[in-house]
Parts: structure tokens; sequence; C-alpha cells
């Protein structure tokens, strides 16, 4: 038997016309001054698109400007092609009258631009600022002038890629290597369940750009702090595991889900920056390798009354962690989602558990 061709190009036919309007957009002489961003506690897929983007706007002889948002880019990406071109301001410290696009990429809403304060559009500085969102989180309702969200895709970056392809815009050395960071961290190493042929395919072609692509993801992984050590060995001690003992539709035990969790007064004793926690999930990857944990959640009070959230699934099918996410204000996927409850971490760990048990195990 055959096997099936490769598929090369995974964009539907109304995300390609929508594609189309967004490059008409981008050609026009009207269009001169680009702003991206980074969403608040950047990964590398938001990164990663970002900045590819960034290089391949360039390359068509647009002015463009990336800023970090409400978070410093962590230190582990600074290897990243384009990082030391980032500007350190968030959306409310920027003039967006010096712009007349705004590219919004890998933010499932507007609070994904910023948490300072309410993000709405059209903004007052700027009413003409023509907004494009592209996404691939299945939350996103689409909230700019044009929008493609395209949930097939495991990363933004990924849909990056198929967009510069339509485009008809080169790959180079620098884009590459930004696309590629984001969909090995956002497809979990090639793990997680949306990840395709074409997610294979695209790997291919990006590792042909840059053949030191290994190093750059060892790079990536191997950056951690002397004290983020001390961040996984409490956030491994420092949990709740929740036995609920019910039973799934064929009558298979559920299992447990169980929650970690680090105060403020931690971060504080410890002397943590974000460095040493704001990307750190290894505390939910060796929490989620025991059999029967099938969800868990850390959280981290980042400031008093203020506690970020990640949630992960070891099937997110039968326990789909979105929905959780959703629940509490946040968003993200089915097997690894997010949120911030302001709330003291007490009250966020208790509203955590009432709702994993509710949407997930009732």
């Amino acid at each position: 038997m055959q096997p099936n061709a490769v598929r090369t190009n995974i964009l539907t036919d109304q995300q390609k016309s929508i594609a189309k309007d967004i490059l008409d957009h981008l050609q026009m002489e009207t269009t001169q001054s680009i702003l991206l961003h980074c969403h608040p506690n950047p990964d590398p897929d938001s990164l990663g698109s970002t900045l590819a983007m960034k290089f391949a706007l360039e390359s068509i002889g647009k002015k463009v400007s990336v800023i970090a948002g409400d978070s410093k880019t962590p230190s582990a990406f600074n290897h990243f092609p384009g990082v030391i071109d980032i500007i350190p301001q968030n959306y409310f410290e920027i003039d967006l009258t010096k712009f007349d696009t705004f590219l919004i990429l890998d933010s499932g809403s507007p609070s994904m631009i910023s948490r300072k304060e309410p993000v709405v559009f059209p903004p007052t500085s700027n009413p003409s600022l023509k907004t494009v969102v592209i996404d691939h989180h299945a939350s996103n309702v689409g909230f700019a002038d044009i929008n493609i969200v395209a949930t097939q895709y495991v990363s933004t970056t990924e849909i990056v890629f198929d967009l510069l392809q339509e485009w008809s815009i080169s790959l180079t050395k620098e884009i590459a290597t930004n696309l590629y960071v984001g969909l090995f961290t956002d497809g979990g190493g090639f793990r997680y369940d949306r990840i395709t042929d074409h997610s294979f395919y695209m790997a291919g072609v990006l590792y042909s750009y840059n053949p030191d692509m290994l190093k750059v993801v060892d790079i990536l992984e191997n950056s951690a702090s002397s004290k983020s050590v001390d961040f996984l060995a409490l956030a491994l001690t420092q949990k709740k595991v929740f036995d609920v003992g019910r039973q799934n539709a064929n009558g298979t035990d559920k299992g447990s889900f169980v929650i970690s969790y680090i105060t403020f007064d931690d971060i504080q004793r410890l002397g943590l920056t974000p460095d040493d926690y704001g990307g750190n999930s290894l505390a939910t990857h060796v929490c989620k390798a025991v059999v029967g944990w099938n969800v868990v959640a850390l959280l981290i009070e980042t400031k008093p009354g203020e506690v970020k959230c990640s949630f992960r699934t070891r099937d997110q099918v039968e326990f789909d962690v979105l929905k959780v996410a959703l629940a509490v204000g946040g968003g993200g996927h089915n097997a690894a989602a997010g949120a911030t409850i302001l709330k003291p971490i007490d009250e966020a760990v208790d509203e955590v558990a009432k709702t994993i048990r509710e949407i997930l195990f009732g």
C-alpha cells in the first residue's frame, strides 16, 4: 500500500483567502510601520513566531518593531535570532501613533496582549490602527480586523511557516530557527496530539536552513539557573494529591489530580526571579509522568494576590484542561493551558481544586 503524500501546507481554503487579505494589506504603500508583541510570560512559540514574522516583513521592506510586552524576555531565549532588537516596553508604554498595523500573534484574547489594563480596539490613541490576529488557540474568538485562528496547527510558528509559503516570502536561517523553537516546544518535542505529517515536514525544511538546530534546542533546554533547582524541589514537595475515587464511562478509575503550589513568601525566601520559575514546566512534567496522576496544576503566587496557573494532563481527551483554564479566566490547549487568578494563593488553590473536580472528575 502506498503511503499518503506528506502535506506541505494545511491552511484551509478559507484561511488561504484570509491570508491573501492580510498580504494585500501588508503590500499596500500605506502599510509601512508594523507593531508585533510577545504575550505575558512568553514561551518560545510567542517569541519565535513574532521574531520570525519580524524578519519576514523586513525582507519585503517593512519597518517592524517588537515589544517585549508585560514580561521581561527570559534569559533562556537570548540565543534566538533577533532577541537583541526587542523593545523592553509593554502595550501601554509604546506610542501607538507610530504604527499603522498591529500583528497579534499567539494571543488567544486581548488580555494576552497585556494584563496591565484592559486592551480595547480600536485604541483611543490611534483609531485607524489595523489589527490582525494569527493564532492557533481554540479559545480565540477573533477580536481583530482580520483573523486567522487555525486550530489544526500545534503552534503559531507552524501557521507562520505556511503563511510565508502563501506569501512567497523566502525562509532564512534566522526565520527558520525562530519557527523551529516554537514548533518543538509547543509540540511537546513532537509528542503532542496535534503533531502531524506537516509538522515533521516543516521541521525537516527548517533544519536544512540551520544544521545547528539541535544545538539551539539544547541551549534552550539547558539554560536553567541554580535557583530553579530550589524551585523544582519545593514544587515537587509542596503539593496536594486529590484522590477522587470516580470512574469514567468504561468503569475504570479516573485516578487523581495534583496541585503543586509556590507562595509569594516562598519566592522571596528563596530569592527567585522570573528566570528561575517563569518557564519551568519540569515540575508539571515530572508529576504528569506518574501513573494515575492524570491532571497536574502548578500555581505560583508571583505577587501577593496574583497567581499564575499552569495545567497539564496525561490524556487530553478524557481530561481536557482547557475547560478548567477557561472556567478560571484563562485559555490555552486541551493538553496544556494556563490562567492568572487574582486571589491569594490559598484561595486560588481551593478554586482550582473545586474547578478541576467539578469539570473533569465530576
